[in-house]
Protein backbone atom coordinates (compact mmCIF):
# COMPACT_ATOMS: atom_id res chain seq x y z
CA UNK A 1 0.00 0.00 0.00
CA UNK A 2 3.10 2.74 0.81
CA UNK A 3 4.07 2.10 -2.83
CA UNK A 4 0.42 3.28 -4.03
CA UNK A 5 0.18 6.71 -3.29
CA UNK A 6 3.69 7.75 -4.97
CA UNK A 7 3.07 5.99 -8.04
CA UNK A 8 -0.60 7.23 -8.66
CA UNK A 9 0.90 10.56 -7.13
CA UNK A 10 2.90 10.64 -10.34
CA UNK A 11 -0.25 9.87 -12.40
CA UNK A 12 -1.87 13.02 -11.41
CA UNK A 13 1.15 15.58 -12.09
CA UNK A 14 1.32 13.97 -15.57
CA UNK A 15 -2.54 13.69 -16.36
CA UNK A 16 -4.57 15.60 -14.15
CA UNK A 17 -6.94 16.17 -16.36
CA UNK A 18 -8.05 12.31 -16.55
CA UNK A 19 -8.35 10.94 -12.74
CA UNK A 20 -8.69 13.88 -10.89
CA UNK A 21 -11.42 15.78 -13.14
CA UNK A 22 -13.92 15.37 -10.65
CA UNK A 23 -12.76 17.72 -8.24
CA UNK A 24 -14.41 20.09 -7.17
CA UNK A 25 -11.75 22.31 -5.12
CA UNK A 26 -10.56 23.69 -8.04
CA UNK A 27 -8.46 26.48 -5.68
CA UNK A 28 -6.52 23.75 -4.18
CA UNK A 29 -6.21 21.37 -7.17
CA UNK A 30 -2.63 22.06 -8.25
CA UNK A 31 -1.20 22.27 -5.02
CA UNK A 32 1.64 19.51 -4.47
CA UNK A 33 -0.26 18.64 -0.88
CA UNK A 34 -3.71 18.14 -2.35
CA UNK A 35 -2.30 15.53 -5.03
CA UNK A 36 -0.76 13.54 -2.96
CA UNK A 37 -3.43 13.04 -0.17
CA UNK A 38 -5.87 12.23 -2.79
CA UNK A 39 -3.21 9.71 -3.82
CA UNK A 40 -3.19 8.00 -0.07
CA UNK A 41 -7.22 8.69 0.07
CA UNK A 42 -7.16 6.44 -3.43
CA UNK A 43 -4.46 3.80 -2.39
CA UNK A 44 -6.46 3.19 1.52
CA UNK A 45 -9.47 2.86 -0.98
CA UNK A 46 -8.14 -0.26 -2.99
CA UNK A 47 -7.62 -1.87 0.15
CA UNK A 48 -10.48 -0.92 2.04
CA UNK A 49 -14.02 -0.96 1.16
CA UNK A 50 -14.23 2.64 1.30
CA UNK A 51 -14.98 4.53 -1.72
CA UNK A 52 -13.77 8.03 -3.53
CA UNK A 53 -15.08 9.85 -6.51
CA UNK A 54 -11.46 9.64 -8.23
CA UNK A 55 -12.73 6.86 -10.86
CA UNK A 56 -10.08 5.67 -13.69
CA UNK A 57 -11.33 7.12 -16.86
CA UNK A 58 -9.35 5.08 -19.62
CA UNK A 59 -8.24 1.95 -20.42
CA UNK A 60 -4.59 2.67 -19.04
CA UNK A 61 -5.97 3.87 -15.65
CA UNK A 62 -8.82 1.13 -15.32
CA UNK A 63 -5.87 -1.31 -15.57
CA UNK A 64 -3.54 0.23 -13.18
CA UNK A 65 -6.88 0.16 -10.73
CA UNK A 66 -7.43 -3.64 -11.42
CA UNK A 67 -3.67 -4.14 -10.86
CA UNK A 68 -3.93 -2.55 -7.74
CA UNK A 69 -6.68 -4.07 -6.32
CA UNK A 70 -5.24 -7.19 -7.40
CA UNK A 71 -2.11 -6.65 -5.14
CA UNK A 72 -4.47 -5.59 -2.31
CA UNK A 73 -6.70 -9.24 -2.93
CA UNK A 74 -3.64 -11.06 -1.96
CA UNK A 75 -1.82 -8.60 0.64
CA UNK A 76 -5.00 -7.21 2.55
CA UNK A 77 -5.99 -10.73 3.60
CA UNK A 78 -2.01 -11.45 4.43
CA UNK A 79 -1.86 -8.48 6.72
CA UNK A 80 -5.17 -8.70 8.38
CA UNK A 81 -4.90 -12.62 9.06
CA UNK A 82 -1.17 -11.81 10.86
CA UNK A 83 -2.82 -8.98 12.95
CA UNK A 84 -5.72 -11.58 14.62
CA UNK A 85 -2.68 -14.10 14.85
CA UNK A 86 -0.85 -11.86 16.88
CA UNK A 87 -4.01 -10.72 18.82
CA UNK A 88 -5.36 -14.51 19.88
CA UNK A 89 -1.70 -15.09 21.01
CA UNK A 90 -1.36 -12.05 23.16
CA UNK A 91 -4.64 -13.10 24.67
CA UNK A 92 -3.62 -16.76 24.83
CA UNK A 93 -0.43 -15.46 27.04
CA UNK A 94 -2.55 -12.86 28.89
CA UNK A 95 -5.29 -15.54 29.55
CA UNK A 96 -2.37 -18.48 31.17
CA UNK A 97 -0.95 -15.78 33.42
CA UNK A 98 -4.54 -14.60 34.31
CA UNK A 99 -5.12 -18.30 34.82
CA UNK A 100 -2.06 -19.36 36.86
CA UNK A 101 -2.69 -16.27 39.15
CA UNK A 102 -5.88 -16.96 39.99
CA UNK A 103 -4.74 -20.59 40.89
CA UNK A 104 -2.33 -18.70 43.18
CA UNK A 105 -4.82 -16.69 44.79
CA UNK A 106 -7.19 -19.56 45.36
CA UNK A 107 -4.25 -21.55 46.87
CA UNK A 108 -3.44 -18.86 49.37
CA UNK A 109 -7.11 -18.43 50.24
CA UNK A 110 -7.83 -22.43 50.56
CA UNK A 111 -5.31 -22.47 52.82
CA UNK A 112 -5.77 -19.35 55.33
CA UNK A 113 -2.48 -17.49 54.29
CA UNK A 114 -2.93 -13.69 55.98
CA UNK A 115 -4.07 -11.27 53.95
CA UNK A 116 -0.47 -9.74 54.49
CA UNK A 117 2.09 -12.24 53.77
CA UNK A 118 -0.74 -13.68 50.29
CA UNK A 119 -0.25 -9.69 49.47
CA UNK A 120 3.43 -9.96 49.49
CA UNK A 121 3.82 -13.24 48.07
CA UNK A 122 1.57 -11.63 44.93
CA UNK A 123 3.74 -8.89 44.37
CA UNK A 124 6.92 -10.80 44.21
CA UNK A 125 5.95 -13.64 42.35
CA UNK A 126 4.20 -11.23 40.36
CA UNK A 127 7.48 -8.94 39.88
CA UNK A 128 9.75 -12.14 39.24
CA UNK A 129 7.57 -13.51 36.68
CA UNK A 130 7.59 -9.87 34.99
CA UNK A 131 11.27 -9.73 34.83
CA UNK A 132 12.36 -13.24 33.47
CA UNK A 133 9.95 -12.73 30.98
CA UNK A 134 11.83 -9.61 29.77
CA UNK A 135 15.67 -11.27 30.48
CA UNK A 136 15.05 -15.09 29.94
CA UNK A 137 17.53 -16.55 26.91
CA UNK A 138 16.45 -19.30 24.52
CA UNK A 139 17.62 -22.36 25.99
CA UNK A 140 17.69 -25.50 23.96
CA UNK A 141 14.58 -27.89 25.41
CA UNK A 142 12.51 -24.32 23.97
CA UNK A 143 13.88 -24.77 20.25
CA UNK A 144 11.24 -27.44 18.99
CA UNK A 145 13.34 -27.59 15.56
CA UNK A 146 16.75 -28.41 17.14
CA UNK A 147 14.98 -32.15 18.11
CA UNK A 148 15.36 -32.96 14.08
CA UNK A 149 19.21 -32.24 14.18
CA UNK A 150 21.42 -35.51 13.68
CA UNK A 151 23.44 -36.39 16.90
CA UNK A 152 26.86 -35.39 15.29
CA UNK A 153 25.72 -31.71 14.33
CA UNK A 154 24.27 -31.26 18.00
CA UNK A 155 27.22 -32.94 19.75
CA UNK A 156 29.31 -29.99 17.30
CA UNK A 157 26.97 -27.65 18.50
CA UNK A 158 27.17 -28.26 22.33
CA UNK A 159 30.98 -28.27 22.00
CA UNK A 160 31.05 -24.71 20.26
CA UNK A 161 28.92 -23.98 23.05
CA UNK A 162 29.99 -25.61 25.95
CA UNK A 163 33.63 -26.31 25.84
CA UNK A 164 35.03 -22.46 26.26
CA UNK A 165 33.42 -22.12 29.20
CA UNK A 166 34.50 -25.21 31.08
CA UNK A 167 38.48 -24.99 30.21
CA UNK A 168 38.35 -21.78 32.44
CA UNK A 169 38.21 -24.44 34.94
CA UNK A 170 42.52 -25.40 35.67
CA UNK A 171 41.29 -29.17 36.12
CA UNK A 172 38.64 -29.59 33.13
CA UNK A 173 41.31 -27.80 30.74
CA UNK A 174 43.57 -30.31 31.45
CA UNK A 175 41.19 -33.30 30.83
CA UNK A 176 39.93 -31.55 27.68
CA UNK A 177 44.20 -31.42 26.83
CA UNK A 178 44.53 -35.14 27.61
CA UNK A 179 41.83 -36.43 26.06
CA UNK A 180 39.85 -34.53 23.44
CA UNK A 181 36.28 -36.60 22.69
CA UNK A 182 36.11 -37.08 26.75
CA UNK A 183 35.76 -33.14 26.91
CA UNK A 184 33.59 -33.60 23.73
CA UNK A 185 31.17 -35.99 25.19
CA UNK A 186 31.32 -34.30 28.57
CA UNK A 187 29.90 -31.16 26.63
CA UNK A 188 27.14 -33.34 24.99
CA UNK A 189 25.38 -35.15 27.62
CA UNK A 190 26.61 -33.39 30.77
CA UNK A 191 26.32 -29.62 30.48
CA UNK A 192 23.16 -27.66 30.13
CA UNK A 193 21.87 -23.93 30.52
CA UNK A 194 19.77 -22.18 32.95
CA UNK A 195 18.97 -18.62 34.11
CA UNK A 196 17.47 -17.08 37.05
CA UNK A 197 15.90 -13.69 37.51
CA UNK A 198 16.67 -10.81 40.02
CA UNK A 199 16.46 -12.05 43.17
CA UNK A 200 15.51 -15.63 42.71
CA UNK A 201 17.62 -18.10 44.74
CA UNK A 202 20.06 -20.56 43.15
CA UNK A 203 20.33 -23.38 45.94
CA UNK A 204 20.05 -23.08 50.21
CA UNK A 205 22.06 -24.18 52.98
CA UNK A 206 22.01 -28.14 53.43
CA UNK A 207 20.44 -29.49 49.96
CA UNK A 208 22.72 -31.92 47.57
CA UNK A 209 24.67 -30.34 45.36
CA UNK A 210 24.69 -32.12 41.91
CA UNK A 211 26.35 -29.40 39.43
CA UNK A 212 28.96 -27.33 39.06
CA UNK A 213 27.97 -23.92 37.47
CA UNK A 214 29.60 -21.49 35.24
CA UNK A 215 28.97 -17.87 35.32
CA UNK A 216 27.84 -16.33 31.78
CA UNK A 217 26.14 -13.13 32.38
CA UNK A 218 24.52 -11.17 35.54
CA UNK A 219 25.71 -11.27 39.15
CA UNK A 220 25.14 -13.29 41.78
CA UNK A 221 25.83 -13.05 45.68
CA UNK A 222 27.00 -15.97 47.90
CA UNK A 223 25.94 -16.15 51.71
CA UNK A 224 27.84 -18.58 53.61
CA UNK A 225 26.18 -20.43 56.45
CA UNK A 226 22.50 -21.59 56.99
CA UNK A 227 21.55 -18.07 58.23
CA UNK A 228 20.91 -15.68 55.11
CA UNK A 229 21.90 -11.88 56.37
CA UNK A 230 24.40 -9.11 54.79
CA UNK A 231 26.81 -10.54 57.92
CA UNK A 232 26.66 -13.36 55.97
CA UNK A 233 27.82 -12.48 52.69
CA UNK A 234 30.97 -14.16 51.53
CA UNK A 235 31.14 -13.35 48.18
CA UNK A 236 30.15 -11.74 44.75
CA UNK A 237 30.21 -13.98 41.24
CA UNK A 238 30.06 -12.50 37.98
CA UNK A 239 30.69 -13.37 34.63
CA UNK A 240 33.60 -16.04 33.96
CA UNK A 241 33.34 -17.56 37.25
CA UNK A 242 32.73 -20.71 38.49
CA UNK A 243 31.42 -22.74 42.01
CA UNK A 244 30.44 -25.93 43.67
CA UNK A 245 33.11 -27.78 41.73
CA UNK A 246 33.23 -29.90 44.66
CA UNK A 247 30.58 -32.45 43.21
CA UNK A 248 32.97 -33.29 40.41
CA UNK A 249 35.24 -35.09 43.18
CA UNK A 250 32.74 -36.01 46.80
CA UNK A 251 29.22 -36.16 47.75
CA UNK A 252 28.88 -32.42 48.79
CA UNK A 253 26.14 -30.12 50.55
CA UNK A 254 25.77 -26.63 49.95
CA UNK A 255 27.43 -25.04 52.47
CA UNK A 256 25.45 -21.83 52.09
CA UNK A 257 23.26 -19.91 49.67
CA UNK A 258 23.49 -18.45 46.23
CA UNK A 259 21.13 -15.90 45.08
CA UNK A 260 20.94 -13.50 42.08
CA UNK A 261 21.41 -9.79 42.47
CA UNK A 262 20.51 -9.39 39.09
CA UNK A 263 19.07 -11.65 35.83
CA UNK A 264 21.48 -13.88 35.60
CA UNK A 265 22.31 -16.79 32.49
CA UNK A 266 24.80 -19.89 33.82
CA UNK A 267 25.72 -23.36 31.92
CA UNK A 268 25.67 -26.26 34.20
CA UNK A 269 27.89 -29.80 34.31
CA UNK A 270 26.20 -32.72 35.97
CA UNK A 271 28.66 -34.03 38.74
CA UNK A 272 26.95 -37.79 38.08
CA UNK A 273 27.17 -37.53 34.62
CA UNK A 274 31.03 -36.35 34.22
CA UNK A 275 32.04 -39.21 36.86
CA UNK A 276 30.16 -42.06 34.62
CA UNK A 277 31.74 -40.32 30.99
CA UNK A 278 35.59 -40.56 32.54
CA UNK A 279 35.14 -43.53 34.56
CA UNK A 280 34.43 -45.21 30.99
CA UNK A 281 37.96 -44.92 30.06
CA UNK A 282 41.35 -46.33 32.21
CA UNK A 283 43.38 -43.67 31.51
CA UNK A 284 41.33 -40.70 32.48
CA UNK A 285 39.56 -42.49 35.21
CA UNK A 286 43.15 -42.89 37.36
CA UNK A 287 43.89 -39.48 36.03
CA UNK A 288 40.67 -37.63 37.70
CA UNK A 289 41.45 -40.06 41.03
CA UNK A 290 44.76 -38.15 41.44
CA UNK A 291 43.18 -34.97 41.01
CA UNK A 292 40.49 -35.50 43.47
CA UNK A 293 43.09 -36.69 46.11
CA UNK A 294 44.79 -33.26 45.40
CA UNK A 295 42.26 -31.74 45.38
CA UNK A 296 40.87 -33.31 48.97
CA UNK A 297 43.89 -32.17 50.51
CA UNK A 298 43.32 -28.77 49.38
CA UNK A 299 39.96 -29.07 50.53
CA UNK A 300 40.99 -30.02 54.18
CA UNK A 301 43.62 -27.06 54.32
CA UNK A 302 41.06 -25.30 54.00
CA UNK A 303 38.56 -26.39 56.77
CA UNK A 304 41.75 -26.22 58.85
CA UNK A 305 41.85 -22.37 57.33
CA UNK A 306 38.53 -21.87 58.74
CA UNK A 307 36.76 -21.44 55.23
CA UNK A 308 34.51 -23.88 54.49
CA UNK A 309 31.89 -23.23 51.33
CA UNK A 310 30.86 -23.19 48.28
CA UNK A 311 32.96 -21.48 46.33
CA UNK A 312 36.12 -24.38 45.99
CA UNK A 313 39.57 -24.00 45.76
CA UNK A 314 41.29 -20.56 43.96
CA UNK A 315 42.39 -20.77 40.81
CA UNK A 316 45.60 -20.33 42.35
CA UNK A 317 45.40 -23.93 43.87
CA UNK A 318 43.69 -25.47 41.10
CA UNK A 319 46.82 -25.01 38.82
CA UNK A 320 48.75 -26.24 41.43
CA UNK A 321 46.68 -29.40 41.50
CA UNK A 322 47.16 -29.80 37.31
CA UNK A 323 51.33 -29.39 38.44
CA UNK A 324 51.05 -32.16 40.23
CA UNK A 325 49.21 -34.63 38.64
CA UNK A 326 50.84 -33.95 35.52
CA UNK A 327 54.25 -34.63 37.54
CA UNK A 328 52.83 -37.79 38.70
CA UNK A 329 51.42 -38.87 35.63
CA UNK A 330 55.16 -38.25 34.26
CA UNK A 331 56.52 -40.13 36.76
CA UNK A 332 54.36 -43.05 36.32
CA UNK A 333 54.98 -43.10 32.57
CA UNK A 334 58.63 -43.38 33.01
CA UNK A 335 58.27 -46.22 35.82
CA UNK A 336 56.31 -48.18 32.74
Amino acid sequence: MLVLPPLFFGVLLVRPTLWASGTSDITDFFFFWYFYMTSLHWAVTQFTPASMEVTPKNSGERLYNLVAICISLVLFPTFLSSITNSVATFRKRNSDYSEAKSDLTQYLQDNQISLELSSLIQSVVVTQYEKKKRAARIHEPEVSLLKFLPRSLKEQMHVQLYQPMIIRHPILKALAACHERTATKICDVAMSQDSLGSMEELFAYGKQAEHVYFVVSGCLHYFEGASYSPKCFQSKLVADDWFCDQVLWVRWMHRGQMNAVQPCEFVKLDGSSFRRIVGQRRMMRAMCRRFAESYLAAINNDVLEGSFNDLGCSTEKLDNIVRIVATASFQASDDE
